[in-house]
């Protein structure tokens, strides 16, 4: 997608448990040019949310959600990364999804 001043720009992460409620960890990247930010603190350092995905209820964080600034597009692709995984570990629970963007 390419944005351009005054377009919405929202991003929402959705998951739900197919069978059983799970304990999980949301993790999402911001890879920005090599560069990478992750989720909630959009910091360098390795973050992520903590949730609990009910069996069949779909659970959706905001991640982004602001108007596109007025500035030159600088042609750069942005990349979010997501998966979850079972609190507490790096046992992965889901897919790798990602969306992506130019800027």
């Amino acid at each position: 997608s390419n944005f351009e001043p005054g377009d919405p720009f929202i991003l929402t992460w959705t998951a739900v448990a197919e069978t059983e409620s799970l304990d999980v960890d949301a993790y999402v990247l911001l890879d920005v040019a090599a560069l990478y930010f992750f989720y909630p603190s959009w910091g360098p350092d390795l973050d992520y949310q903590n949730t609990t995905l009910e069996a069949g209820v779909p659970q959706a964080l905001t991640l982004f959600d602001f108007t596109w600034p007025d500035v030159p597009p600088s042609g750069i692709n942005i990349r979010f990364w997501t998966c979850t995984m079972s609190a507490g570990t790096f046992n992965l629970c889901s897919n790798v999804d990602t969306a992506e963007a130019m800027i």
